[in-house]
C-alpha cells in the first residue's frame, strides 16, 4: 500500500507554524511505489475542531489516527506535546520543519532514504528539517 505524507498548512499555502493540529489546512502528498511524491489533495484541517482540555492528551492522538489514517509522515513548523508520541502510539512519523513548502517537498524527494532510516531507530522520535538542510 502507497503512504501518505500530510503537511500542515496556515490560511496563505504556508507551512503552518503552529502545532499540525492547529494548522489550516492538511496537503497530502501520495508516496509512490518508487518513492516519487504526488499531490493528492488539500483539506480544511478537522483536528482543529478537537475539544481538549490541554494539548498532549491521548484522546486527541487516537483521533488523529482515524483521520490520518494510511499517513506515514506529518510535517508542521513546530513540535506538539503529542508530536514525539505519534511514532509510537499511531505509526506516524513526525517531522517538524523551518523551510517553506516548495523547499520543504524538495527536501523530502531528495532525502527519503535518509528519514526512512532515522526512524528505525527507537529512540528517534522527530525528525528535523533545518533551512541549511
Amino acid at each position: 500500500m502507497n503512504k501518505k505524507i500530510a503537511i500542515a498548512l496556515d490560511k496563505n499555502g504556508d507551512i503552518a507554524k503552529t502545532h499540525f493540529g492547529d494548522a489550516d489546512y492538511i496537503y497530502y502528498l501520495q508516496i509512490t511505489d518508487k518513492n516519487e511524491l504526488v499531490f493528492l489533495e488539500k483539506k480544511e484541517n478537522i483536528l482543529k475542531t478537537f475539544e481538549e482540555s490541554g494539548h498532549g492528551h491521548d484522546k486527541k492522538i487516537v483521533f488523529a489516527k482515524e483521520v490520518l489514517k494510511d499517513v506515514q509522515f506529518v510535517i508542521s513548523g513546530a513540535m506538539s506535546p503529542n508530536f514525539k508520541r505519534l511514532k509510537h502510539k499511531a505509526g506516524i512519523y513526525p517531522i517538524v520543519t523551518n523551510k517553506n513548502i516548495e523547499d520543504t517537498i524538495n527536501y523530502l524527494k531528495n532525502n527519503l532514504s535518509k528519514i526512512y532510516e532515522f526512524f528505525t531507530e527507537d529512540d528517534n522520535l522527530v525528525y528535523i528539517i533545518e533551512k541549511n538542510d
